[in-house]
């Protein structure tokens, strides 16, 4: 938030504000999920550990879809999810450097 409000004091450093947030979030989710593996003792104790359970995937946002299944936590779906969290922080990256280097590029700006 202290981000988002330096970039509305200075305007035209939003692009840049947005993109160094975004990569914040991203690095952020990655750490938590180092963390949660840490904590629980590894992937493997983390997949022993929650082997079997039943995850809910109507919870928010999502809430309102109801019909969605529970999925039962296996090493295949801790796995899927951690290349989730790694897709973000790698798509975070490079959409963002995409999106500096069209703000870069003034030939895009309404005439005033």
């Amino acid at each position: 938030t202290v981000m988002y409000y330096s970039g509305i004091i200075v305007p035209k450093a939003m692009a840049k504000v947005t993109f160094l947030a975004e990569t914040y979030e991203a690095i952020s989710l990655v750490f938590f999920l180092r963390l949660l593996f840490t904590y629980m003792g590894g992937k493997k104790e983390t997949v022993g550990a929650l082997k079997g359970h039943q995850v809910a995937l109507a919870n928010p946002p999502i809430c309102c879809l109801v019909c969605l299944p529970h999925v039962t936590f296996s090493k295949k779906y801790l796995v899927v999810h951690e290349w989730f969290i790694i897709q973000l922080f790698i798509f975070q990256l490079i959409m963002g450097y995409i999106d500096l280097l069209i703000g870069l590029d003034d030939s895009h700006a309404h005439p005033t």
